[in-house]
């Protein structure tokens, strides 16, 4: 033990003699330290937390092995997302879910106006079918979250 603390006193003498090392070594420390807290948090948010739906292990993404649907890259190869009217097809036919719904695999960013606010505020929105929230399990934060009724609302 008396070894330890004389190797621990000889260092703090070193690190005070060389202020420049000393800054270097910090900042080296620092900068790992951040980048391996960044690279943790961006893995455990996208990799380890499951999603934030009721039940999220048991929810899949039906593709279409046929090429009128919508190409998408994965990093495995193209994957072909259903046509809305496929989707409208499997959904009356499903024998094998629980539930079904349906989102756009496009994010568009558009102006929203907010109330009470002269300036309009950016939103990333997709379209998703009229039972998206309540086959996910999410309940809206405020209000109300729209229901099937809007399917068959003309665009």
């Amino acid at each position: 033990m008396e070894s330890i603390w004389q190797d621990l006193r000889l260092g703090i003498r070193w690190l005070v003699k060389g202020p420049g090392f000393t800054a270097v070594a910090v900042l080296t420390l620092a900068l790992g330290i951040g980048a391996n807290t960044a690279m943790f948090t961006l893995i455990s948010a996208v990799l380890l937390r499951a999603l934030p739906a009721q039940d999220a292990h048991r929810l899949v993404i039906l593709s279409n092995p046929q090429s009128h649907g919508i190409g998408v890259g994965d990093g495995a190869g193209p994957r072909y997302l259903y046509a809305y009217h496929e989707f409208e097809e499997l959904r009356d036919q499903n024998q094998a879910f629980s539930a079904m719904c349906a989102v756009d695999s496009h994010v568009r960013r558009l102006d929203v106006a907010i109330e009470g606010s002269a300036q309009n505020e950016q939103a990333n929105v997709s379209l998703a079918s009229g039972n998206y929230f309540k086959v996910l399990g999410i309940p809206p934060f405020l209000g109300r979250t729209f229901t099937a009724e809007v399917d068959k609302l003309p665009l």
